[in-house]
């Protein structure tokens, strides 16, 4: 057995302990007692045998009492190697490593490998060339191609009109149009009131910049339908039937794939839209343009703009009597507005004061027409507190709760000369909560005097 001077230490596996020969081992379980003996393969098979054949019979009377001990002795160790409750020790080739790389046995040195050596990585960039990708006409995009296109030649869609409008010799009448031009085209229909759910399908193929639908221009084609189901009744009945019926032809020619994707401008004034039908415009990449006016909108439907934010620079809601201040936060998501009406709306102050503030904070431009409540306001903003204050009377807010009470009075006495209904009684703290209200909306009111001015 080799002598070691010192600990033999391995820094890469911290659990190694030098290997014990066969020998030495076997040597130590004779000085240990039969329980602390480690059973061991090679032993059983090498011993076993061997102790049955030469153990002695302890009760035979020729042997001497140190040969019964050692025979009984052999007896109770080789019982102990028969019991089959202990497990046998592994080989090296069945030990389990301590790494998934197939590293040596637990406790023995590891040995260096090519793993465990530097080697290079080398690196070579290459530059996308985005032009070269080809893609079917299928799978290209709208967003890439909307403009230019001419999906079919007018005279094929002339033809598809034609048999749509028979009798009215309208392909005769198309083709004598001075400009031959999908707009030329589409003002002739509107004009003369045959726009029908057929007629916006077809005319969806065309590159249309800029639509107007009103329901007069259905009138030719539902004013028979409608008149024979609402006999006996108004005209008012009949046009708002009209109304209803152009605007179910419209979103369903809108609801179809790659129509009207060249739509830059739509104005739908006057036709009745329920407030989900917006959802019918968010497939036209480049809609900038919406007048909605007197279209029964109400706050649900102007949320629904909302994922138009990247495209819609103008937008007019006027006579929307359903829109109120809840709708401010859809319109303050609009960030690419630059013209803005809601003449005839519900919003009051309150609900412009907070757009004006908005507007201000991220430095935007913005074009307003506002509800006539909000401009009789306005007009009479110098009834409301006093304009211009001039020192020792303060300006901002935040400062009332450190003013004593007879300088909250005198504040308060300055605003209540411009409105008699300003009180200048009361507690300290109500009348620091007083003049901070005043001058806060005072602050407010002078946003919306700057959006109005441009």
């Amino acid at each position: 057995m080799p002598v070691y001077v010192g600990p033999i230490v391995d820094a890469d596996n911290p659990l190694y302990c030098p290997a014990i020969q066969f020998a030495a081992r076997k040597h130590s379980w004779t000085l240990k007692k039969p329980a602390e003996f480690v059973y061991d393969t090679s032993y059983n098979n090498s011993n076993r045998d061997s102790s049955f054949k030469t153990a002695p019979d302890e009760y035979d009377p020729t042997k001497s009492p140190s040969d019964l001990a050692l025979a009984r002795k052999t007896l109770r160790r080789d019982n102990w190697i028969k019991n089959g409750g202990h497990k046998r020790k592994l080989d090296d080739s069945e030990s389990e490593g301590f790494t998934d790389m197939l590293a040596p046995t637990k406790y023995a040195k590891s040995v260096s490998s090519r793993a465990d050596s530097s080697f290079d990585v080398l690196l070579r960039r290459e530059s996308l060339d985005y032009d070269a990708l080809r893609t079917s006409s299928d799978a290209r995009s709208a967003y890439f191609d909307c403009r230019g296109v001419q999906r079919q030649p007018l005279s094929s869609i002339i033809s598809r009109l034609d048999s749509i409008l028979p009798g009215i010799r309208l392909y005769e009448r198309l083709r004598k149009l001075p400009d031959p031009s999908p707009e030329t085209f589409f003002n002739f229909l509107a004009e003369n009131g045959y726009m029908s759910e057929a007629v916006l399908d077809v005319l969806g193929d065309w590159d249309l910049d800029r639509i107007e639908l009103k329901p007069e221009m259905f009138h030719s084609h539902y004013n028979v339908y409608c008149s024979k189901m609402f006999r006996g009744l108004s005209s008012l009945v009949v046009g708002a039937a009209i109304s209803v019926l152009a605007a179910d032809a419209l979103h369903i020619a809108l609801g179809k794939p790659q129509k009207f994707l060249s739509l830059t401008e739509i104005s739908l004034c006057g036709l009745k839209l329920d407030d989900s039908d917006i959802i019918y415009f968010h497939h036209l990449p480049r809609l900038s343009i919406m007048l909605l006016d007197n279209t029964g909108l109400g706050n649900e439907g102007v949320f629904l703009l909302v994922p138009l934010k990247r495209t819609l620079t103008r937008l007019s809601l006027s006579a929307n009597p359903h829109v109120g201040d809840d709708a401010v936060p859809a319109l303050l998501l609009l960030r690419e507005l630059v013209y803005l009406s809601i003449v005839g709306t519900s919003i009051e102050m309150g609900g412009l004061r907070r757009l004006a503030k908005a507007i201000h904070a991220e430095n935007r431009i913005m074009d307003i027409e506002i509800p006539a409540i909000c401009e009789a306001y306005i007009d009479n903003i110098h009834e409301k507190y006093l304009i211009d204050i001039k020192p020792p009377l303060i300006v901002d807010p935040t400062l009332c709760s450190m003013l004593t009470v007879t300088a909250l009075k005198r504040n308060l006495e300055a605003h209540a000369k411009r409105n008699p209904d300003i009180l200048v009684s009361g507690s300290s703290k109500e009348l620091s909560q007083r003049l901070a209200e005043i001058l806060r909306i005072r602050q407010l009111d002078t946003l919306v005097l700057e959006l109005l001015d441009g």
